[in-house]
């Protein structure tokens, strides 16, 4: 995809294989990396999106996917990047779109971002797809999308419904279990807040 080229350029461009080695091994050496810190990849899109823009709506999914399916993680955080700048635009029908990414080349470093930046934004522009979204990723087999559909409310702070989180959390113990004790403490603390 002809819009990609500079960005994969400039990420190859970047790369720093001594930094690509300790990233790989934090994720259990699951994904290959550049080796671009985030303060670095960060500096490299604004790049990018000053130069080139946004991709337009329309096009936003391919350019997503075409990010998806490339083997480097930074260019799945860079799709993530690029959603959260689409977040108030996003349809009804895109949770199906992101919910392929909760499940393909899953982790928690993709799937808490797509999870609170992503749907979080996502069930507050659409309040009536909570439920039916949500109930059947909880009740799927899908330990990320059981994930996700605890971790949308993450941001939401007072807005948070503590009753579908107190429900999710007592009917799938083990997806409590896989977050780590600050994910829970914060969707808690987030609610007092």
């Amino acid at each position: 995809m002809d819009y990609l080229k500079p960005l994969i350029e400039s990420f190859k461009a970047s790369a720093n294989p001594e930094n690509a080695i300790q990233m790989q091994n934090y994720l259990k050496g699951l994904f290959p990396f550049y080796g671009i810190k985030s303060p670095e990849r960060n500096i490299i899109e604004k790049e990018f999106f000053k130069s080139y823009g946004l991709p337009a709506k329309e096009k936003l999914f391919e350019v997503i996917n075409e990010l998806w399916s490339l083997p480097e993680r930074e260019y799945q955080h860079c799709a993530i990047t690029i959603l959260q700048k689409f977040d108030k635009k996003l349809e009804e029908g895109d949770i199906r779109y992101i919910e392929k990414l909760i499940v393909e080349k899953s982790w928690w470093d993709s799937v808490d971002g797509l999870s609170a930046w992503i749907c979080g934004s996502y069930f507050k522009r659409f309040p009536d797809q909570i439920k039916p979204v949500t109930s059947v990723w909880v009740d799927s087999d899908n330990i990320w999308l059981q994930r996700s559909a605890l971790l949308f409310q993450l941001k939401y702070k007072k807005e948070t419904n503590v009753n579908l989180l107190s429900i999710i959390s007592i009917i799938y113990p083990v997806q409590m279990n896989f977050l780590s004790e600050r994910q829970l403490v914060g969707c808690y603390a987030n609610i007092q807040k």
